[in-house]
């Protein structure tokens, strides 16, 4: 299924991506301390790469 977006919603994708991906980035510096005691977190990384790829398949 393939997506048609307009200049504006792409611009507004690739702006909310972006914002998420600091935000994400901001909250793995504070979890690097709990990481060897969660090892569920390592999940997140995924999510981090989802936002990536994402946001280049948009630009």
């Amino acid at each position: 299924m393939k997506l048609e977006l307009k200049k504006e919603e792409k611009d507004a994708l690739k702006y909310l991506i972006k914002e998420e991906l600091k935000r994400f980035k901001e909250q793995e510096k504070e979890m690097e301390e709990l990481r060897p005691n969660l090892p569920f977190l390592a999940v997140e990384e995924t999510y981090e790469e989802f936002l990536e790829k994402l946001l280049k398949k948009l630009e």
